[in-house]
C-alpha cells in the first residue's frame, strides 16, 4: 500500500465530537459551523433536549434554520422539538436503524 492512498483514507474516517450548549433569555440562539478541514461531509447528531430548572412555564421551541438556498433567500425555521416545563421538559431523539 503507497502512502497516499493511506493518508486519503485517513481524511475520509469519519470523526466524533462531543458537543452541548445552553440557551437562556441573553443568549436564544446557537449556530453550528461545519469545519471546513478535509472533504468530509458534516452531520449533527442530536441526542437530548432538555429544559433546565430556570425555564419559564411556556412553550419552548427548538428549531433548525437550514441554510438560504439561491432561489429562495428566506428559510423557514424547522421545529424538532416543543417542550414546556410542566409537560414535557426533556425529549429524548432516537434514530432509526
Amino acid at each position: 500500500m503507497n502512502l497516499s492512498s493511506t493518508s486519503s483514507a485517513a481524511e475520509k474516517a469519519p470523526r466524533a465530537m462531543l458537543w452541548g450548549c445552553e440557551l437562556n433569555q441573553e443568549k436564544r440562539t446557537w449556530t453550528v459551523k461545519a469545519q471546513k478541514e478535509g472533504k468530509q461531509d458534516c452531520k449533527l447528531l442530536l441526542s437530548t433536549i432538555c429544559l433546565g430548572e430556570k425555564a419559564k412555564e411556556e412553550v419552548n421551541l427548538v428549531e433548525i434554520l437550514p441554510p438560504a438556498s439561491q432561489e429562495d433567500k428566506k428559510t423557514k425555521p424547522i421545529t424538532i422539538a416543543s417542550l414546556q416545563a410542566s409537560v414535557l421538559p426533556m425529549v429524548r431523539l432516537s434514530r432509526q436503524a
